[in-house]
């Protein structure tokens, strides 16, 4: 039997009861206490991130519209990223600048924030992953997809 995009979509955003979801975390080795962290550095990055964008406004399309080139979006995630390593090494919290953590983030926000034109979108980016990682939160297929990358990213980015 074949499945059509609509089913797929449907399958993928179900959400799962939570015995399943506890068994996914389980079997993922994935802590409560370090999916917690890492929704904060998350939600910190993306809060940092849309409060010092200056890109395109997409609101006031009659004031002078400033447009980023792809250097410049570069180089205001890795300003972002920088402050937002050196803000957990204040609370001991010691991560590589570079890494797989890094380039997961890069792409995943370069997607849903810096590509993004859909203003209420971008409106309701923290909310999204506050919800992500609050463990009160009915997960979907696509949702433990999303934190289990951005978990495993994580795993591997700390200093000895």
């Amino acid at each position: 039997m074949e499945m059509s995009m609509g089913d797929f979509f449907a399958w993928v955003s179900k959400p799962l009861n939570q015995e399943d979801v506890d068994i996914w975390f389980n079997m993922n080795n994935m802590s409560m206490e370090k999916r917690e962290l890492y929704g904060d550095i998350v939600i910190g990055l993306v809060e940092l991130i849309s409060s010092t964008y200056l890109g395109d406004d997409k609101n006031n399309i009659n004031e002078t519209r400033i447009s980023l080139s792809q250097d410049d979006v570069d180089a205001h995630f890795n300003w972002c990223w920088v402050r937002t390593i050196d803000n957990l090494g204040k609370e001991n919290i010691n991560l590589y600048y570079d890494g797989k953590h890094k380039e997961v983030m890069k792409d995943f926000l370069t997607e849903i924030f810096y590509n993004q034109t859909d203003n209420d979108f971008l409106d309701n980016l923290v909310p999204f992953f506050e919800n992500l990682f609050s463990d009160f939160h009915p997960y979907s297929k696509s949702d433990l997809d999303i934190i289990t990358n951005i978990y495993k990213s994580f795993e591997k980015s700390y200093k000895d």
